[in-house]
């Protein structure tokens, strides 16, 4: 009996899919053994936190352990709110249960996950009282919430504050840094961790590309090249490196790794189509794309969607129709990305109702979506179907972005609609978007279109550059 129940646990640990674990608990019921713990973990592993939920009601009084599976398992599989409030029950129970160092840093993955700062201000004031800050794993855990809710001071200082910092911990704080508007002080960090005595892996490496594609210096762009050739990792990085080489501006660099993939994947050709695409080579992106037809390299949206692009710049229609027969045979057509690439490829190349018929049928549109649309419609100058399409927009509660405001506003100025003109500046103001360059010139352009010179000239003053398409702006008010 003892060999059957060992031979079970050994099954359920290494169990592949969902119709044997339910077998292998139904052969547990039958011995009469429960691995409670075992069984939630399987359960949470194949996408069933229902299941686990179950099993985990069943037990009279579950220790410290199997709320840590439960809690674990919501997050798993994304469910961060579940998770939470599975933790503040938890919670409730003070002195019957109370939480470990797991438990805290499962809620606090949740916290991430769900961005909720509020419960991760609670939790961490928990921490506090309960001495764990010094763990090292829920110090990198905290880090990890206040970055991912864009709380960079309060994730530097407990940082700082950390007795004992692993890789992670690390490697977490560089990746907050370079996606939050901090690329310089990612770079600086990454240099402190390059001289501290723990060693930098393939992911500290990874973390930094976004920075120093943003910081756009082909100096650092080199060191860095330079460091993943050094570690070894040269063939994963191909397509980060490519993409880097592309923001900042050194084409040639991001063909030269390009041309030394020896295996080239779906991503490396994609991610260089997207770097032509990027520095306005469309021509290349379209030979790459004839390339990859050539060599029958199936191709992921991203080439998809540049090759869209290009074709719409160089208002090839015939060219861009090839490429929609291909998204529909690669059932690329339920992909957001790229039948948004195809409504502007077909009103770019004058086909404004094939266009709309695309929209229309996107089933889950964002407001890159809508954007394009409106856009589209203002372009062929159709002034009221723009803004009645971002009025749809607006009841629906798609947030617009400058994006879509710098589409929408020309749309208000061809009607002389000063009013919802206003209210759009008034949103921009509330987004904190106004002093942007390319949206505070269409307002001011929006404005002196519309007759409305004492607001389009308050615009203008407070344009912290003035350059000269903020004058031919509020020029064309007088001409």
């Amino acid at each position: 009996m003892a060999n059957t129940c060992t031979g079970l646990l050994l099954k359920l640990r290494e169990c592949k899919n969902f119709r044997s674990l339910l077998q292998i608990h139904g052969s547990l019921i039958v011995s009469g053994l429960q691995p409670h713990n075992q069984l939630i973990n399987a359960y949470s592993l194949f996408q069933r936190p229902d299941l686990s939920r179950i099993i985990f009601n069943s037990v009279q009084d579950p220790g410290v352990v199997l709320w840590n599976s439960m809690i674990r398992g919501y997050t798993r599989v994304g469910l961060h709110r579940e998770a939470l409030e599975f933790f503040r029950y938890m919670s409730e129970k003070k002195g019957i249960i109370d939480p470990d160092k797991y438990t805290f840093t499962f809620a606090l993955k949740a916290c991430a996950g769900s961005m909720n700062l509020e419960e991760g201000l609670r939790i961490h004031d928990l921490i506090a009282e309960m001495g764990f800050e010094s763990d090292v794993y829920i110090g990198t855990g905290l880090v990890e919430m206040y970055c991912k809710a864009g709380d960079l001071v309060s994730a530097r200082q407990v940082f700082d504050e950390m007795p004992l910092k692993d890789i992670v911990t690390w490697n977490t704080m560089v990746s907050g840094l370079a996606r939050n508007g901090s690329p310089g002080e990612a770079l600086r960090l990454f240099r402190d961790l390059h001289l501290s005595c723990v060693g930098i892996d393939h992911v500290s490496l990874y973390n930094l590309i976004p920075a120093v594609s943003k910081l756009g210096e082909n100096d650092v762009c080199r060191c860095l090249h330079g460091l993943v050739i050094k570690k070894g990792f040269t063939s994963a990085f191909s397509s980060g490196l490519i993409d880097m080489y592309c923001k900042c501006g050194d084409l040639y660099a991001a063909e030269t790794v390009f041309e030394e993939v020896w295996c080239k994947d779906d991503s490396s050709w994609g991610t260089m189509m997207a770097a032509y695409a990027h520095n306005g080579s469309f021509e290349e992106v379209l030979k790459l794309f004839d390339l990859m037809r050539r060599y029958d390299v199936r191709m992921n949206k991203v080439a998809v969607a540049s090759a869209l692009q290009a074709a719409a710049y160089v208002r090839d229609l015939v060219k861009g129709i090839s490429i929609h027969e291909y998204a529909v045979q690669q059932g690329m057509m339920s992909d957001v990305l790229v039948a948004t690439s195809l409504v502007s490829m077909y009103s770019k190349c004058g086909e404004l109702e094939i266009a709309e018929e695309l929209f229309i049928n996107i089933k889950d549109r964002d407001v890159v979506s809508w954007s394009a649309m409106i856009a589209s419609f203002e372009q062929a100058g159709h002034h009221d179907a723009a803004l009645s399409l971002f009025r749809d927009m607006m009841k629906i509660h798609v947030k617009p972005n400058a994006v879509t405001l710098t589409s929408v506003l020309p749309a208000c100025a061809g009607i002389a609609a000063c009013r919802l003109g206003k209210s759009i500046h008034c949103y921009a103001i509330k987004a904190d978007i106004e002093s942007e360059l390319e949206i505070a010139t269409a307002i001011i352009s929006m404005y002196a279109k519309s007759g409305c010179f004492s607001p389009a000239h308050r615009a203008f003053e407070r344009l912290p550059v003035k350059d000269s398409v903020a004058f031919n702006a509020l020029a064309q008010g007088y001409t």
